[in-house]
This record gives C-alpha cells, structure tokens and sequence, in this order.
C-alpha cells in the first residue's frame, strides 16, 4: 500500500492534482482496511464468499479516496486509477519474468502446476 500511496503522489500532478504524500499515503491505507478483512474472512465458510465484495469495496475506495486527497477531478481520478492498474499488473509481470529467470520458483513440481 505504500506503493500505492506513493506512486499515485508522484503522478498527482500529471492528472491536475497537488502532490500530497502524507495525504496519499492515508488514502491507501484507508482503502487496505477492507481488503484486509477479505483476507481474514476468506477462509471462513459461511462469510468466506464476502471476500470478493471487500475487494471490490476496497477498490473503490481506493479510486475514491486517492482523487480526493490528491484534489483530482472525477474524470482524471478514474485514469489516474486505470495507470495505478497497469502499473501493478506491469510489475506482476515482471516480477514473475524475474522469478523463472532467477531459478526462483518453489522447488516441487505436480505436471504444470508449481507448489508454493
């Protein structure tokens, strides 16, 4: 989430916004609260489908929270969102690229799927 925080500091001002990095750094951890618990309810078996919703929920507020801190309009929040996207599943790529090329990957193999 400090990432989150940061990274969207750094680019307030390309979306029209003020940099902030004490206000973007609130408004992350505020929209973590939920994913949070999505992770703490996801095991349990009556409530575990609540999980989705949260992270949903905390997506949201995130989207939110980052554009009002920040000062960004509805509109360039919602890119501003879309960027903070991409660039997590940019570096999810990488990060897997790294893995497999480093010889990082969990040391037992069942046919394609890798145990962790």
């Amino acid at each position: 989430m400090a990432a989150l925080g940061w990274f969207a500091s750094l680019l307030a001002e390309a979306f029209d916004g003020r940099i902030d990095l004490d206000a973007a750094m609130a408004a992350a951890a505020l929209g973590g609260i939920p994913a949070a618990l999505a992770k703490a309810v996801m095991d349990w078996p009556l409530i575990g489908w609540f999980a989705p919703v949260l992270l949903l929920w905390s997506l949201l507020l995130w989207r939110g929270l980052l554009g009002f801190a920040l000062r960004i309009d509805t509109g360039r929040s919602a890119h501003l969102f879309a960027v903070l996207m991409g660039a997590l599943l940019v570096m999810i790529a990488v990060g897997w690229q790294l893995r497999d090329l480093l010889d990082a990957g969990p040391p037992v193999r069942m046919g394609r799927l890798w145990l962790v």
